[in-house]
C-alpha cells in the first residue's frame, strides 16, 4: 500500500504540482489518494467494503492511471 501510495502522490505532484490530500475512510472520490485507491481496488467477497477484504485488492497501475 505505501508504494502505490509513493506511486500516486509522485504521479499527482508531476501533473498538478501538488500532492493530493489524504482523504476519509469512506472516500470513493478521485481528488484524494484513499478515493483513488478504493475507486481503483478490484473488489473481493461481498460488493464494496467488507470486513474480510476492505475495498479489495490494490491495482497500482489502474490507481496510477487514475491520476
Amino acid at each position: 500500500v505505501a508504494g502505490v501510495v509513493g506511486l500516486v502522490l509522485a504521479m499527482s505532484l508531476q501533473k498538478y504540482g501538488t500532492t493530493l490530500p489524504a482523504g476519509t475512510f469512506d472516500d470513493m472520490g478521485s481528488n484524494t489518494v484513499r478515493g483513488i485507491l478504493h475507486s481503483t481496488a478490484f473488489d473481493l467477497g461481498t460488493s464494496g467494503y467488507d470486513y474480510a477484504f476492505g475495498y479489495g485488492l490494490i491495482l497500482a497501475t489502474a490507481a496510477v492511471a487514475a491520476v
